[in-house]
């Protein structure tokens, strides 16, 4: 409700979801800048606007009312589900409140994808691969990188069905707009989404090659440092594959941990709000993963620095410290390598010893 009533600034982003549903209903350019509606650009998949409607055809207020109450019960309704021991659930919803409530306040989409990457887990535990192809495809209709906790599905049975329902399904949803504009506006309006997405439009600084330029202005390292973040998904990756008869729940979510955080370090696209992803990957990987107390510490630090320090709980001068340095996504590392090391481990703990 406090929300619904603050106005223009932080409906700026309501503003650009419902106006590109009515530019897409009007079949105008949806990646255009429109000043007199709201600033910034449209940066979604022309599915997103055509699934904005509800929230469009309504009332602004009535609207944005909607749109954060389904955004809340949604995520509510996937952390309730998910398999953490009795107690932490509560533990979870107060620590991720932070971040969780920036995303309320800018209306950002994040919450959704989260939800949802929670969801794909769930569903795959529940061998639901109908439902599992219809999530990633949603997915990458709403901010692409969620799509990467499709990664998972190849430690399940019948992993082929998953990515065959899910190219069936992103066709499908990428046809849904043509109830509502021709065919040839909508094949522009995707040429138009390629062009932005791929462009620097998008590029923000709180990744690790952000912290490389802007903080220790090693220029030119983007290419190097993504080689290393997909190196250390693959090797990961194929850790689990080799052992994946035998790979038990907590493997699988300490997994889902580790992408959850990896989207946020190696992305480009990652903004403020986008550290949501980090936390809720942080929060899973510290309640499954074994622990002592400097692992603890650890934690704790880099809880810290990833979601109080920007808020108004921490003194200004290390706010001020982390707008000038963006420390943030350099306390994605521990935790990332903690994940990888400790599938490490625990593979070669698991090797037959010789005599």
């Amino acid at each position: 409700l406090q929300i619904t009533r603050l106005g223009n600034q932080v409906s700026n982003n309501f503003r650009i979801f419902s106006h590109a549903f009515w530019h897409l209903y009007n079949g105008q350019p949806l990646y255009i800048e429109y000043p007199a509606e709201h600033f910034d650009y449209f940066f979604y998949h022309p599915l997103f606007a055509f699934l904005f409607a509800p929230f469009a055809v309504v009332p602004e207020q009535v609207g944005i009312f909607l749109w954060l109450i389904f955004l809340t019960a949604l995520f509510f309704k996937a952390s309730i589900d998910m398999p953490f021991r009795q107690g932490f659930l509560w533990v979870f919803l107060v620590l991720v409140i932070f971040e969780f409530t920036k995303n309320l306040r800018h209306v950002q989409p994040n919450i959704l994808n989260c939800a949802l990457m929670l969801f794909v887990f769930l569903s795959l535990e529940k061998k639901q691969y109908a439902l599992v192809g219809f999530l990633c495809a949603l997915l990458f209709c709403i901010k692409g990188y969620g799509v990467i906790v499709g990664a998972l599905c190849f430690f399940y049975p019948k992993w082929w069905k998953t990515i065959a329902f899910g190219v069936f399904f992103l066709c499908v949803l990428s046809a849904l707009p043509l109830s509502i504009t021709p065919f040839l506006i909508l094949k522009q309006h995707y040429f138009d989404w390629i062009n932005i997405v791929s462009s620097s439009t998008i590029v923000e600084p709180f990744c690790l090659m952000g912290f490389a330029e802007k903080t220790l202005h090693w220029q030119h390292s983007e290419g190097l440092i993504l080689s290393f973040g997909l190196a250390l998904m693959a090797i990961y990756w194929l850790l689990l594959i080799v052992r994946r008869p035998v790979l038990t729940l907590e493997q699988r979510i300490l997994f889902l941990s580790f992408l959850f955080l990896w989207v946020v370090a190696f992305n480009r696209a990652a903004e403020s709000p986008t550290y949501l992803y980090a936390v809720v990957g942080a929060l899973i990987l510290f309640h499954f993963s074994p622990t002592n107390k400097v692992w603890t510490i650890i934690f704790g630090l880099c809880f810290y620095v990833m979601t109080v320090l920007p808020s108004d709980l921490s003194p200004d001068f290390l706010k001020n410290m982390d707008k000038q340095y963006f420390l943030r996504p350099l306390f994605l590392l521990p935790l990332l390598l903690f994940a990888f090391f400790n599938e490490i481990h625990r593979f070669f703990q698991s090797q037959p010893k010789l005599t």
